[in-house]
């Protein structure tokens, strides 16, 4: 799925989005977020838009996204 409002894609999957971005307003160098249908209040949630972090501060994309919906599911 292509947001017009990034420079990246993602996958909607169970009310949450899986995306990447190149840089945007929001961080300005590459990197993932994790955003819910439904505003979240927890730690993970770093963003007004949901989650998001620098690739270059990952492990792994995937393990990302899995915390990203691990979380999402229990908030």
């Amino acid at each position: 799925m292509l947001r017009p409002e990034h420079s990246g894609g993602g996958i909607a999957l169970d009310e949450a989005m899986y995306g990447v971005s190149a840089r945007d307003a929001a961080i300005d160098e590459p990197y993932a977020s994790v955003a819910t249908w439904t505003r979240r209040a927890r730690d993970f949630w770093n963003m007004p838009f949901g989650a998001g972090r620098p690739v270059r501060e990952m492990a792994g994309i995937a393990a990302f996204f899995a915390e990203g919906r691990r979380v999402a599911t229990r908030s």
